[in-house]
């Protein structure tokens, strides 16, 4: 997961916010098969900006909401 971190995070600084965000989203999808619903911050806040930007509001708000109250 860590990879897909760095290379989603890679895309996102030169500008590929697509391919950022499916990197990022599976850095996600790796804690969530494994029942593990407290993300990395260094994932979830740039893929919530990201989601943002891209006017998946709904998404960037349940990133943007875990991140502040975690999974308990």
């Amino acid at each position: 997961w860590e990879a897909y971190q760095e290379l989603g995070l890679a895309k996102r600084d030169a500008g590929l916010d697509d391919e950022a965000i499916d990197l990022l989203d599976k850095v996600v999808r790796f804690f969530v098969s494994r029942s593990r619903l407290d993300f990395p911050a260094t994932t979830a806040l740039p893929l919530a900006q990201l989601d943002e930007k891209a006017g998946r509001l709904e998404r960037a708000d349940d990133l943007y909401r875990g991140l502040a109250t975690g999974s308990d």
